[in-house]
C-alpha cells in the first residue's frame, strides 16, 4: 500500500511540473518574435503598392500597342516594385495635350514622338539626356543616320524604334545607259522644283528638300560673298592717275555710246512687233510646261508619283521607302532603283531624311532611371516580336537586321561603291523577308550617314 501511495505522490509531482514549467519553444530562440502576437496581414507581396509608378504615352495602332503591353508585362515580372501605366491616344492628342503638359513640367514621364522633333525639343530643353542610362555599345548598334537624329550638342536624348527614310525612285535604264544625255541625275532638277506651291505643301518630304534647299542658297551666298568680284578687283589695282583717266574717257564716249543705245532698241521693238504679227497669223499656241523632274509622294500617296514615273511623266520620285517596296512588289514587272538623298557637300541637314518614332523621357520624372529601363527593354529586338512596334510601316534601326556588323565602327565606308540600287520586289510585304531584300538600299544610307547640324527653329508640318 505505501508502495503504490509514493508511486502516486511521484506521478501527480512528475505531471504538475511539466505543466508549470512549459514553453512555447519558438520564444526560446533570441531575436525571433512569438508569433502568436503577429497578426495575420494576409500576402504581403500582393497588398503592397508598387514603390515606383511610371507613365507611358504612345500613338500606336492596335497591334502594336498589343505587343507593347506584352513587354511591359514581361518587364514588371521582372521587376516587381516598378508599374508602368501605358496610354495611347491619337497623334492629334499627343500634340495638342501631352506635349502641351510637357511644357508645364506635367507631362508624362516617357513620350513616343517623332524623332523629327527630338532635337528641336532637346534644344528648347523640353527632355532629359539619356546618355547616363543607355550604354555606347546599345547606341552603335543602330543606324548612323538615325543615332544622329535623337543626338545634339553632344548627348542622347531619344531612343529610336524604327525609321522609314526616304529615297529617289527612277526608271533602272535612266542610270545605265552608255549616253550621257540619257543617263538621269535623280538630284537634277531638285533646287529648281522647291519653290513650287505644291511642293511646299507637300508635307515632310518638302521638308527635307526645302530644309537642302535653303543650305544650298546659304553655301552659294557664302561662296559669292568671300569671292571678290571682278570690278573690286580692277578698282584695287588700278592706280589714282589711271582710274581719273578712264573717268575722263569714258565721259567723252557718252554720246556715242547713247546713238548705239537707241538704234539697238529701235531694231528690238521691231522686232517684237514682227514677232506678234506673226504669232497673231499663225494662232500659235504657247507651249504647254514641262513636266516636273521629280514629283514628291508622301505617305498613301507615293504610288502615284512612282506610276508617274514608269509612264515617263516624271524623272524621279522622292518617296518613303515602305512606299517605294509596296509599289515594287504590285508591279512585278517594273525595273526601277533607287538612290538616297544627299544634302550639298559640306553642309549638315536640319531635318532627318526619314520618318519614324523614339522614345523619349521627361526632364521631371522622378525616376529617370526606370524610364530608361522599361524603353531599353520594349525596344530590344528579343523582347519585341518582329523588332518593331508598328507591323504596316516602318523598318528596323538595328543593323543587325539586314545582316550588318553589329556597329557601325566594324563596317568601313566604300567611297566607290555605285550610288544607287536595284528597287526590290518581295511576295512578304512584313517581316525578315521584306527588310533583307532591302540590304542593298540600307547599306547605300550606312556608307552615307547624315551630317546634322542645328536642330529646326521649328517643328516640321505633318500632313
Amino acid at each position: 500500500m505505501r508502495r503504490w501511495f509514493i508511486i502516486l505522490l511521484t506521478s501527480v509531482g512528475i505531471t504538475s511540473i511539466i505543466f508549470l514549467n512549459y514553453k512555447d519553444p519558438i520564444t526560446q530562440h533570441a531575436g525571433i518574435a512569438d508569433l502568436r502576437v503577429i497578426p495575420d496581414t494576409g500576402d504581403l507581396d500582393a497588398a503592397a503598392p508598387p514603390s515606383i509608378s511610371i507613365h507611358a504615352v504612345v500613338s500606336v495602332d492596335l497591334e502594336a500597342f498589343s505587343k507593347l503591353e506584352e513587354a511591359t508585362e514581361r518587364f514588371e515580372a521582372l521587376r516587381p516594385n516598378v508599374k508602368v501605366t501605358l496610354t495611347n491616344v491619337s497623334a492629334d492628342e499627343m500634340d495638342a495635350k501631352y506635349r502641351r503638359l510637357l511644357f508645364a513640367g506635367e507631362g508624362p514621364d516617357v513620350m513616343l514622338y517623332p524623332t523629327a522633333w527630338v532635337r528641336h525639343e532637346a534644344a528648347e530643353g523640353r527632355l532629359l539626356a539619356l546618355d547616363n542610362y543607355v550604354a555606347m555599345e546599345r547606341q552603335s548598334q543602330w543606324f548612323e543616320t538615325v543615332r544622329g537624329a535623337v543626338r545634339w550638342n553632344g548627348y542622347l536624348w531619344g531612343v529610336p524604334v524604327e525609321w522609314d527614310p526616304y529615297v529617289f525612285v527612277f526608271p533602272t535604264a535612266s542610270v545605265q545607259s552608255d549616253d550621257p544625255a540619257e543617263t538621269v541625275d535623280p538630284h537634277g532638277d531638285l533646287w529648281a522644283l522647291l519653290n513650287d506651291s505644291e511642293i511646299q505643301q507637300a508635307g515632310y518630304g518638302a521638308a527635307i528638300l526645302t530644309d537642302w534647299s535653303s543650305m544650298q542658297a546659304a553655301a552659294m551666298e557664302e561662296a559669292e560673298a568671300s569671292a571678290p568680284s571682278d570690278d573690286s578687283e580692277k578698282a584695287d589695282t588700278m592706280e589714282p592717275e589711271a582710274a581719273a583717266e578712264g573717268v575722263t574717257e569714258k565721259s567723252g564716249e557718252t554720246a556715242d555710246l547713247e546713238a548705239e543705245a537707241s538704234v539697238a532698241a529701235a531694231a528690238v521693238n521691231a522686232e517684237s512687233e514682227a514677232a506678234a504679227l506673226l504669232a497673231a497669223e499663225t494662232h500659235v499656241e504657247p507651249e504647254e510646261p514641262l513636266a516636273p523632274q521629280i514629283l514628291l509622294g508622301e505617305q498613301g500617296e507615293a504610288g502615284k508619283a512612282m506610276e508617274a514615273v514608269m509612264q515617263g511623266e516624271a524623272a524621279s520620285a522622292f518617296v518613303p521607302l515602305n512606299e517605294a517596296i509596296l509599289f515594287a512588289s504590285e508591279h512585278r514587272g517594273q525595273m526601277l532603283s533607287a538612290a538616297i538623298p544627299s544634302a550639298p557637300e559640306g553642309a549638315a541637314v536640319t531635318l532627318p531624311p526619314f520618318l519614324g518614332t523614339s522614345f523619349v523621357v521627361s526632364p521631371t520624372t522622378a525616376h529617370p532611371e526606370e524610364a530608361a529601363d522599361w524603353i531599353q527593354f520594349v525596344t530590344d529586338p528579343s523582347i519585341v516580336e518582329g523588332g518593331t512596334l508598328h507591323t504596316e510601316q516602318y523598318w528596323p534601326v538595328y543593323r543587325s537586321y539586314y545582316g550588318f556588323a553589329a556597329t557601325a565602327s566594324s563596317n568601313p565606308k566604300d567611297t566607290d561603291k555605285e550610288p544607287t540600287a536595284p528597287l526590290p520586289s518581295v511576295s512578304n510585304l512584313f517581316g525578315r523577308e521584306m527588310w533583307f531584300s532591302a540590304r542593298s538600299i540600307m547599306r547605300l544610307w550606312d556608307e552615307s550617314p547624315a551630317v546634322y547640324g542645328a536642330p529646326p527653329a521649328e517643328l516640321p508640318h505633318f500632313p
